[in-house]
């Protein structure tokens, strides 16, 4: 079976590790509009082409180029089915069938954090992005509803598949969950430190995790990650020495803070998955999530974890962890093992090969 895979970019996170996954597995090659990563494992599989440079904000005139260019003529052999990978490749549709949708979620530019991101935008510029958002919308609702088969990455992806593109469409869509890396991160030992490693933005709410640690001195804090909000977290922490923020990290020092931690701290806005929770849970350690997304698809409230309702307070995170205390979480090391095993690659890997079977 011939397979090209067309994705909007290589440039890290879970839809790259889907994309390398399947090539890999499957011997495929892939199309992609951009790529900012320099992974090792790139050099791995077959890329076949790569049609930008650079890659342009998100949202603005330059997505409507982004998605012309995928209309081009850019694949110029014949597979036996072409696998699709992104919010905005998704314009080829009508060029290469038959197809699949591999849906991480419909954009959350567009439907999820829409409001949100327009409620902080300068005037003149949130001028220019309604106007961008409505053609956005229109085209995206056009393409999303011609897939042959759309897989949608958790029951919440599927669900708001549903609710966005309707019945009809929702009706072609199956669940199979991404692949975990499980047996890169192992119990190393159980240090006294709760652990985030989501990216520093808005939709992470890493700053409420800082908050609440804030007014626990006794409680320590660490953060691996980086993102726009970097430089202000920071800032509200220089005073207070039980919270430690990495930065980015090499993979060796993540598997060992992540083996040695407490517990591991992830509460996103409405996530599509979230692979951060089950990474942790392979290394025997329980989460602290939140009662939205795809957290509540992996975290089992007070056996692989402990989940705040939905848009936590400080007060609810507070709680959290002075019920995760160390000699709680040390006991649910056996079930995060499990729950993990559940989200292996091996598991995807044959529940695509299933899929493709199928089609």
């Amino acid at each position: 079976m011939k397979i090209a895979i067309i994705c909007d970019s290589l440039s890290g996170g879970g839809a790259q590790r889907v994309v390398l996954a399947l090539a890999k597995t499957f011997n495929a090659d892939i199309y992609s509009g951009y790529k900012s990563s320099n992974s090792k494992e790139l050099k791995e599989v077959n890329i076949k082409s790569v049609l930008l440079k650079r890659r342009f904000s998100p949202y603005s005139i330059f997505s409507f180029y982004f998605l012309n260019i995928f209309k081009n003529d850019f694949i110029k052999e014949d597979y036996d089915i072409y696998i699709f990978s992104g919010n905005h490749c998704i314009s080829a549709v009508d060029k290469y069938k038959p197809n699949i949708w591999y849906c991480h979620s419909p954009s959350r530019m567009l439907y999820v954090e829409r409001e949100r991101i327009l409620k902080e935008e300068p005037f003149m510029r949130k001028i220019n992005n309604t106007l961008c958002y409505w053609f956005l919308l229109k085209s995206d609702q056009i393409y999303a509803k011609k897939f042959d088969l759309i897989i949608a990455n958790s029951n919440t992806t599927k669900s708001r598949i549903y609710n966005i593109y309707g019945k009809k469409t929702g009706e072609k869509v199956k669940i199979i969950y991404p692949p975990v890396n499980i047996e890169e991160f192992k119990w190393k030992g159980q240090g006294d430190y709760y652990l985030s490693t989501a990216r520093l933005i808005a939709s992470k709410r890493v700053d409420l995790i800082v908050k609440a640690f804030m007014k626990m001195p006794n409680k320590k804090l660490i953060i691996v990650s980086s993102g726009s909000q970097e430089n202000y977290i920071r800032k509200i922490t220089k005073d207070y020495s039980n919270i430690i923020i990495y930065g980015l990290v090499s993979e060796k020092k993540l598997q060992s803070l992540i083996g040695n931690c407490v517990a591991t701290i992830y509460i996103p806005f409405n996530e599509d998955f979230g692979i951060s929770p089950l990474e942790g849970m392979a290394a025997g350690k329980p989460c602290i999530g939140v009662k939205e997304g795809g957290v509540k698809e992996t975290v089992i409230n007070k056996k692989t974890g402990y989940l705040c309702p939905e848009n936590p307070t400080v007060s609810n995170l507070i709680g959290a962890v002075n019920f995760m205390t160390p000699s709680v979480a040390i006991k649910m090391r056996t079930n995060c093992e499990e729950q993990a095993e559940l989200f292996s690659k091996e598991v995807f890997l044959k529940n695509m090969k299933n899929i493709l079977a199928d089609m």
